[in-house]
């Protein structure tokens, strides 16, 4: 029997796994085939289980050269990073929206913008931090509360 407290091994990808058609995400430490784009665990980070998900998931991926998946590499790579730069400005909407929302819901008290930046940012920034986390607290900070940025855009926002 193996012992609870025992370590798992950890293996780590090598540059010559790209000749079965898999790369290492940055993100992750398992394998991502080129082919399905599906992540194996990382136990199945070895040649022999390479080969065999190769063999039985993409037969005619079989034997082709190293510059084939190199191939395959770049244009997975460069659609990461297009999704990454979609996200950014997906993000940017959201936060946009957010800062139109927040301004609405102050003309409505008929409160001044500038409580927006001095009381309700700092507020959400703290409470976020300690509830959600700081990378939930990061995502609010870029949220433009500031007087500046809102003060002629409310006239046509109107609330759905």
């Amino acid at each position: 029997m193996s012992e609870p407290n025992a370590k798992r091994r950890i293996r780590h990808y090598d540059p010559s796994y790209l000749q079965f058609g898999f790369i290492s995400r940055p993100d992750e430490i398992k394998p991502l085939c080129l082919t399905c784009h599906v992540c194996l665990a990382n136990d199945s980070m070895k040649p022999r289980h390479l080969k065999a998900h190769q063999l039985s998931k993409h037969p005619t991926e079989v034997g082709q050269p190293i510059e084939h998946f190199s191939q395959k590499k770049k244009v997975y790579l460069n659609q990461q990073k297009s999704f990454s730069l979609f996200t950014q400005s997906t993000d940017l909407k959201c936060c946009t929206l957010a800062s139109n929302e927040v301004s609405f819901l102050i003309a409505k008290l008929k409160k001044p913008h500038t409580d927006a930046e001095t009381l309700i940012k700092p507020s959400l920034f703290a409470c976020a931090k300690h509830v959600l986390g700081s990378a939930a607290a990061e995502k609010l900070d870029k949220i433009p509360l500031s007087n500046d940025t809102v003060k002629g855009g409310l006239v046509k926002f109107h609330r759905i």
